[in-house]
């Protein structure tokens, strides 16, 4: 009989055992199971906000895109081409002169008048090419 007694206390502590171990083993299985939705939260989390640095990023390029379109469009315009030729080139529209007006601190500006306007005090002169016309063929 002592020998059932003792192998029933050596069968429960391996009963307790083996319980423990089980239990052991589900605790290490929770928590990598834990840890990898864990990780995978955390990667989610990561890939949102590069998606929306990405959206916020081709929000800006589209303006960008936009304001060059509008830039390219303005170049094309008839307005900004006479502006220019204006400028570079000095030439003048027919039926516009160029005119220099001293001011009062003795810089001279540069204008446009159309013929019909009135000109008190102001030195007329003629496209860029009229002078140098002048310049190498003289008269």
């Amino acid at each position: 009989m002592k020998s059932r007694r003792k192998n029933n206390k050596i069968g429960k502590i391996f009963l307790k055992l083996f319980q423990l171990l089980v239990v052991l083993v589900l605790v290490v299985l929770i928590f990598v199971v834990m840890r990898g939705i864990y990780f995978r939260i955390q990667d989610e989390r990561n890939i949102n906000k590069g998606v929306e640095a990405l959206k916020s990023e081709v929000e800006k390029f589209d303006q960008e895109n936009k304001d060059l379109n509008k830039l390219v469009e303005y170049f094309d315009s008839v307005e900004f081409q006479e502006k220019e030729i204006k400028r570079k080139l000095n030439l003048v529209k027919e039926g516009e002169r160029v005119v220099f007006i001293q001011g009062s601190r003795g810089s001279e500006g540069r204008g446009v008048i159309n013929n019909d306007e009135e000109t008190d005090n102001i030195i007329t002169t003629h496209a860029a090419y009229y002078y140098w016309w002048k310049y190498f063929f003289g008269q």
